[in-house]
């Protein structure tokens, strides 16, 4: 197993439970339909990193590093968080405004990382919209005196 995908799965397994299953009813659009079910990843966590490793312990883990970081109620400024309707990892992401200065995008129809990528005439409308408004913003922060 390669070492950057072993450390990312450990991650996975340790501390986010980023699973990309299809079994959820937190997915939305679910395109793939619940082939994937969380309990696989679950599994090969067990096969790579040992017995340890449980539903349990895997999501007390994960509530561990939510705690930690705040999860949800994260309160930065200056910040923009986008997410893809697509990207199965969108529930996990920041979804709601927290303060004035956090601005979270849901892009309807848009997959992992789509906002990252440059413009094409393929873009949904929406992703559109929301590279005009990072981009709006970042300029107006980089712009801004008012750190």
């Amino acid at each position: 197993m390669a070492g950057d995908f072993r450390s990312w799965l450990w991650q996975t397994c340790n501390e986010f439970g980023f699973f990309e299953s299809t079994d959820s009813n937190l997915t939305t659009n679910n395109f793939v339909g619940p082939d994937i079910p969380v309990d696989y990843y679950i599994q090969q966590c067990v096969d790579v990193f040992g017995d340890a490793f449980s539903n349990s312990t895997i999501f007390s883990n994960i509530a561990k590093t939510n705690a930690y970081y705040t999860s949800q109620n994260y309160n930065a400024t200056r910040v923009v968080a986008p997410n893809g309707s697509n990207d199965p990892w969108h529930v996990l992401g920041i979804r709601h405004n927290h303060n004035p200065q956090l601005y979270a995008f849901t892009i309807a129809g848009a997959g992992h990382c789509a906002d990252m990528y440059p413009s094409a005439p393929s873009d949904v409308p929406g992703l559109t919209f929301v590279k005009n408004e990072i981009r709006y913003l970042v300029l107006e922060w980089i712009y801004d005196n008012k750190y």
